[in-house]
């Protein structure tokens, strides 16, 4: 980790000097001079074990260094400000760096002998041994599991078919790292338990909870993000009956993963009704007694270690995925030994699997076979294990991956805002191209380390990347560790110490503090780069803002701040600001000094930055404000000073439209509204056409756009939402070659859209809402090759939908909504095979009596799909439920969540 630090000061250093040479003029040479002997000891650093004492040296010398050119600037800057000239040329100021510079060469001589700093080899070669490893296979949100085959389906009857109508709860029992959670979903998953409970959900509790908070994620688990949204502003008591009284008569399943408490399942079990309809509660817990307290009348089910011959398949299908698990004979041998030697511990053999990926030489395996001390206890072995796993991570994802250590336990964590942070952090370095990012080669480092199974896949986006992700609970406690131990990061605790707190240089605040005050005022936290909060319910920012003038990172998500206090403006390093969910209600004029802001993040506050503000931001690369330019006309506004703008969010259309949109050439993601009846401007399509980097666009509002520009030339456009009335489809060739989603909403064409929209041979996902006025839909033979999601909402005037054979041949999942007229299902149903669920809702009377199991007139279109949602009955499955002690399902409406 000591070399990582030296080469993210050392990047930071060449930023500032390249970007604030005017007020360095004089001692450029001086910090050109310390770069270059910091470089050089790289690799020494990589070579020394961490408890040298050098190690240590050299990374206070490249944090002291870091301090004293910021500390200098800032100085300076103000300076520029008070006198209102500009002054560069203060040689007592510019000889006193020069004096810091040489202490600090002199203390870099002392740690590291002087012909490795003279003589020593450059660390060019680091760059390119350490690029990221190019994607040999997909990355896939399915975990590998192996040998839990026989317990799932113990576990899916248990869930099903055993015990009987009362409400009970089945515990999974086992120490970290034994594969509980992974168990847990997959049995969430099973055919038999999608087709038996009406209503599904999961939670994680972890170590340190809320309340209120678990209380909404268990509205969420149940029905998603917009009803935790609706119940937020509600109080406990309020909340918990509002739970209730929505599972009440519903059977239902709740996971509840990984609890430490007996607390949680008390506090949890009087929002969960019992009405004896089979409802069930499936549980994951480390500790027995919470098991049997939670239903005394069910046993705990004790998870198994992995046998000898499933730890070898498991660690073979992670080290070798490209093979699909099959080990070249050469490794095998010593693969069975370290298979073996891993006591069945699936976590402990994943991770080993990751680090034997990239060894590629059989001696390399050898030198892991027999670098671990085996003969430790099973726990104490893991921690070996996770901890070689990281020291193996190449220099430039070890402070990626102790970044980790900001998100409490179980988060999921959404990579899109991890990459803007490590970008803001300087964490991801260089190697970029014309028409690479940097926060796409944030993207790669994320991905090689979730080749390496140190981080784990949540959910992905339609367009195949990450959309969050996840780390284990063990790993977690590894990088708390070591953050702590590099003074990288500190997650604040009760027992934290102004000392500890002044020294820190990233503070991760995860409770709420008595009186809001991080630290007492006479040692507010000078050197502070990143304050991470989530979700606490007080928090003084005036006195932190004046102390703390080197921020760069200020998240406050959910913080219920009102104000942001002027102070603001003196962050003159801040390069994130993130304000998500919170109530702040006006936005100060002083943040136009943040020119350095590179993540400006005021989803779901209401609040709207004037745009004379926003223009000053030069640095800006990312802008999610969901209300900017409703009240404030930015007509006047320069868009010039905004060409690095990469994301902008729910801006009001209007007559910026012109002169301005052109301007943003580097748009990766534009949200359009328009709040006005008439059309858009005209200039709307011609200006989009120029943008060609977009990956995503969204135009939604009450109006009607004529025409749309050509996309044939937007090769990374793959998300398309039209919220708006379309007088027609543009032709074929005229869509996004690479196009993967398309949102049609209020569109009202009058031609049937699927005779275009069926030749796009990328997509994936369709959806429409009132989108078509006509009474027949037809999908020709060979349509959609590649579409897996079909959504079909409030298509009210559609009355006769034909499907040849061989259309839809790769589609997954069919919702038809609230499209009363339809008379029936497409003929042509019955031959999409690969179909896996079928959701049917709000539909009329004739409709639903001819998709009724067995009776209904059109059952047999779609008897092959295991996975059924009617509206007005329960979820069908194929093998019928006549093992549930005669329990016969409610006639409940059904909504279904995929996870």
């Amino acid at each position: 980790m000591a070399a990582s630090i030296v080469a993210i000061s050392t990047s930071k250093l060449k930023a500032l000097l390249s970007q604030e040479h005017r007020l360095l003029h004089g001692s450029e040479y001086d910090i050109t001079s310390l770069i270059e002997a910091l470089d050089r000891v790289r690799p020494f650093l990589e070579r020394i074990d961490r408890s040298d004492d050098r190690a240590n040296q050299l990374i206070s010398v490249a944090y002291d260094a870091e301090d004293a050119l910021e500390l200098h600037l800032l100085h300076m800057k103000r300076r520029n400000r008070a006198d209102r000239l500009f002054c560069c040329t203060n040689h007592v100021e510019i000889g006193g760096l020069r004096s810091e510079i040489d202490d600090l060469k002199r203390r870099v001589n002392v740690a590291v002998p002087s012909d490795v700093v003279n003589n020593g080899e450059t660390s060019n070669h680091l760059a390119e041994e350490e690029s990221p490893a190019q994607l040999m296979v997909p990355i896939s949100v399915e975990d590998v599991v192996v040998g839990f085959d026989e317990d799932t389906e113990f576990l899916a009857r248990r869930l099903t078919v055993e015990g009987g109508r009362r409400r009970s709860v089945v515990s999974i029992v086992g120490m970290g790292g034994l594969g509980k959670t992974t168990l847990a979903n997959k049995v969430y998953k099973h055919e038999r338990v999608l087709g038996h409970f009406g209503r599904k959900g999961w939670v994680s509790v972890s170590q340190r909870y809320r309340e209120r908070e678990l209380l909404l994620d268990v509205a969420e688990g149940f029905w998603g993000k917009d009803q935790r949204e609706s119940m937020e502003g509600l109080n406990e008591e309020s909340l918990k009956g509002r739970i209730f009284e929505k599972l009440s008569s519903e059977r239902y399943l709740l996971v509840i993963d990984d609890v430490w408490k007996v607390e949680a399942w008390e506090f949890l079990r009087g929002v969960l009704p019992d009405d004896s309809n089979g409802s069930r509660v499936l549980l994951t817990t480390r500790i027995r007694d919470i098991a049997e307290s939670a239903d005394p009348m069910t046993p705990p089910y004790e998870l198994r270690l992995l046998r000898r011959k499933e730890s070898y398949e498991l660690l073979c299908r992670k080290a070798f995925p490209h093979l699909q698990g099959r080990c070249p004979p050469v490794f095998e041998e010593v693969g069975k030994k370290i298979a073996g030697k891993c006591g069945g511990l699936p976590l402990q053999i994943v991770v080993l699997g990751g680090l034997l990926r990239e060894k590629k030489k059989r001696d390399d395996w050898v030198i892991v076979l027999e670098g671990v001390d085996w003969d430790l206890s099973l726990e104490d072995m893991t921690s070996r294990v996770l901890a070689l796993s990281y020291a193996e991570l190449p220099t430039h994802l070890k402070p990626c991956f102790l970044y980790f250590t900001h998100y409490p336990e179980d988060s999921k964590i959404s990579t899109r805002k991890l990459f803007q942070k490590w970008v803001a952090e300087g964490l991801v370095q260089g190697g970029c191209g014309e028409e690479r990012l940097v926060e796409e080669l944030a993207e790669d480092y994320l991905g090689e380390m979730i080749r390496r199974c140190l981080v784990q896949v949540v959910e992905m986006n339609s367009d195949g990347c990450v959309k969050k992700c996840r780390i284990h609970d063990l790993l977690l406690e590894l990088s708390i560790s070591e953050a702590r131990r590099d003074v990288f990061l500190h997650v604040y605790s009760d027992d934290a110490r102004d000392e500890d707190l002044k020294k820190a240089r990233r503070i991760s605040l995860q409770q709420t503090l008595s009186d809001g005050q991080l630290v007492s005022s006479s040692s507010t936290p000078m050197l502070l780069r990143s304050l991470l909060c989530s979700r606490i319910e007080k928090l003084e920012l005036r006195s932190l803002f004046k102390g703390s003038k080197l921020l760069q990172v200020i998240e406050l998500d959910h913080v219920p701040i009102t104000k942001l206090p002027n102070e603001i403006g003196g962050l003159i390093f801040l390069r994130y600001l993130g304000l998500r969910n919170t109530k702040i209600t006006e936005f100060p004029s002083s943040a136009g000094k943040l020119l350095n802001l590179q993540t400006l993040d005021l989803k779901a506050a209401d609040v709207e930055p004037k745009p004379e503000t926003i223009q000053n931001m030069h640095n800006l690369r990312h802008l999610c404000c969901y209300s900017i330019f409703y009240s404030h006309n930015p007509r006047r506004m320069s868009f010039d000073s905004l060409k690095n703008l990469q994301t902008l969010r729910r801006v009001c259309s209007g007559e910026w439209i012109d002169r301005g949109l052109s301007k943003l050439t580097n748009l990766r993601r534009l949200y359009l509204y328009h709040k006005f009846k008439e059309s858009f401007h005209p200039a709307l399509p011609d200006r989009l056409s120029k943008l060609v980097h977009l990956k995503q666009l969204s135009l939604s509002g009450h109006s009607t756009l004529p025409a749309l520009c050509s996309f044939r030339n937007h090769h990374h456009l793959t998300k398309l939402s039209f919220i708006i009335r379309l007088e027609r489809l543009q032709d074929v060739e005229e869509h996004p070659p690479n196009l993967r989603k398309l949102k049609l909403r209020g569109s009202e064409l009058k031609e049937d859209p699927m005779a275009v929209l069926e030749k796009l041979e990328n997509l994936h996902i369709l959806s429409f809402d009132n989108v078509y006025v006509g009474q027949k839909m037809w999908c020709s033979a060979r349509g959609f090759p590649r579409l897996e999601v079909l959504i079909l909402w409030k298509m009210h005037h559609l009355e006769e939908w034909t499907i040849e054979e061989g259309a839809l041949s790769r589609l997954k999942r069919l919702e038809i909504n609230d499209c009363r007229n339809l008379k029936m299902l497409p003929e042509g149903l019955q031959h999409v095979t690969s179909l896996g669920e079928v959701e049917l809702m709000w539909m009329s009377e004739e409709f639903l009596d001819r998709v009724q199991m067995n009776t209904g007139c059109d059952w047999y279109k779609i008897r092959h799909v295991p996975r059924i949602n009617i509206e007005g009955t329960d979820i069908y499955e194929s093998d019928k439920d006549e093992d549930f002690e005669g329990i016969k399902p409610k006639k409940n409406r059904i909504t279904t969540y995929i996870r």
